[in-house]
C-alpha cells in the first residue's frame, strides 16, 4: 500500500510550465502545448520551468528541452518522413512527458540498500569507469563554417563573363549565419568608349543570411550583404590602327551592396554542397580613362549593376 499511495502522489503533481524558444516552428508548438497541457502551463520564458526549442537541421527537426537557464534535460533528432504534422505531435509529445511531474519540489533520495555480504576471497576492486558522450548530448547551436567555390559574374555593356574564384568563412546557426567573404577574378578583355582593358578585380564583404525555407537534407537562405570591389590592370586606346601603347590604369576603387538565395544540400560530415545567385550594385559609377596625351572620350564604365553566379562546397567546421 505504501508504494501504491506512492504512485498516485506522484502522478499527482503538477506539471512544469512550458516556454516555447523562438524559431520557425515555435507559434505552432506553442499552440498544441496549450491543447495538452493547457493554457495555463504554458508561458512566455522567464516565467518558464521548462524551455523547448525546435528549430530545423539538414536531417529533420531538432528537439531540445532544457530547465530555464540549465542544462539540456532531453535532445532529440525528429526526421520530416511523414511530414510536418506527425513531426510536430511527436515534439508535443515529448515535450509533455517531460513536463509531467517536472514541476514538483526535489524530494528525499531512496535509500540505499547495504552492500551484499561477500567472501573476502571473492571481492573484486572496482575501478571507475570513463564518461563516454551519448548521443543525447547538448546540440551545437554556434558553429564555424567555411565555404570555396568558383564564381561567374556577367558584366552588360558589352556582354563578358568574369570568372571568379569565391571564399568566405564565418558563424554559422540553424537560422542563419554572419560571414566575411573574398572574390578574386579576372575575364576577357573590356572594351567601351574608345578603350580596351585587360582587369584583374578583387571583391571583400560582410554579409548576413537568414533561413526561409528547410527540408530534410535541404535549406533554403535569404542574403544580403556590403563590400569594396577593387579593380587595377591595363589599357589601351582603340582609335589607332596599331594595338596602341599599353598602360596601367587603376585601382579604381567602388563600395557595393550584394543580395542573392541560396540552396544548400547536405552531404553529411558537416559538408554540403550550396549555389547561390545574386547580383551585386555599385554605390556609385568608375570609369577607367587614359592618361593625357591619348584621345579623349567617355571612357571605360565599371558596370554598376551584374548578375552572379557561385556554386561550390561548404564545411562545417566545429
Amino acid at each position: 500500500m505504501g508504494m501504491i499511495g506512492l504512485l498516485l502522489l506522484l502522478s499527482a503533481a503538477p506539471d512544469a510550465v512550458v516556454g516555447v524558444e523562438s524559431s520557425t516552428v515555435a507559434g505552432r508548438l506553442a499552440e498544441l502545448l496549450r491543447v495538452e497541457l493547457g493554457p495555463g502551463r504554458v508561458a512566455p520564458l522567464p516565467e518558464a520551468e521548462l524551455w523547448a526549442l525546435l528549430v530545423p537541421v539538414p536531417e529533420g527537426w531538432r528537439l531540445t528541452v532544457r530547465r530555464a537557464d540549465g542544462p539540456p534535460v532531453l535532445v532529440r533528432l525528429l526526421t520530416l518522413e511523414e511530414g510536418e504534422g506527425p513531426a510536430l505531435r511527436i515534439a508535443t509529445l515529448l515535450i509533455t512527458e517531460a513536463a509531467r511531474g517536472a514541476g514538483r519540489a526535489p524530494g528525499p533520495p531512496p535509500p540505499v540498500p547495504p552492500p551484499p555480504e561477500t567472501s573476502p576471497v571473492l571481492a573484486v576492486p572496482l575501478s571507475p569507469r570513463p564518461f563516454t558522450p551519448t548521443s543525447t548530448s547538448a546540440p551545437r547551436p554556434l558553429g564555424l563554417r567555411v565555404a570555396l567555390g568558383p564564381g561567374l559574374g556577367l558584366w552588360r555593356s558589352p556582354v563578358s563573363p568574369r570568372i571568379r574564384l569565391w571564399v568566405q568563412g564565418g558563424l554559422e546557426h540553424e537560422l542563419g549565419f554572419f560571414a566575411l567573404g573574398a572574390e578574386l577574378g579576372t575575364g576577357p578583355e573590356l572594351t567601351g568608349g574608345g578603350i580596351a582593358a585587360q582587369l584583374v578585380e578583387t571583391h571583400w564583404r560582410a554579409e548576413l543570411g537568414a533561413v526561409v525555407w528547410a527540408r530534410p537534407g535541404l535549406r533554403g537562405l535569404l542574403l544580403a550583404g556590403i563590400g569594396y570591389a577593387r579593380y587595377e590592370g591595363d589599357a589601351r586606346a582603340l582609335v589607332f590602327a596599331d594595338p596602341g601603347t599599353v598602360t596601367p590604369v587603376g585601382p579604381i576603387e567602388q563600395l557595393e551592396v550584394t543580395a542573392a538565395v541560396e540552396l544548400r544540400w547536405a552531404l553529411g560530415g558537416n559538408f554540403d554542397l550550396f549555389g547561390r545567385l545574386g547580383a551585386r550594385l555599385g554605390v556609385a559609377e568608375g570609369r577607367i580613362t587614359l592618361p593625357a596625351g591619348f584621345p579623349e572620350g567617355e571612357g571605360l564604365r565599371i558596370e554598376r549593376l551584374e548578375p552572379t553566379l557561385v556554386l561550390g562546397l561548404g564545411w562545417r567546421i566545429i
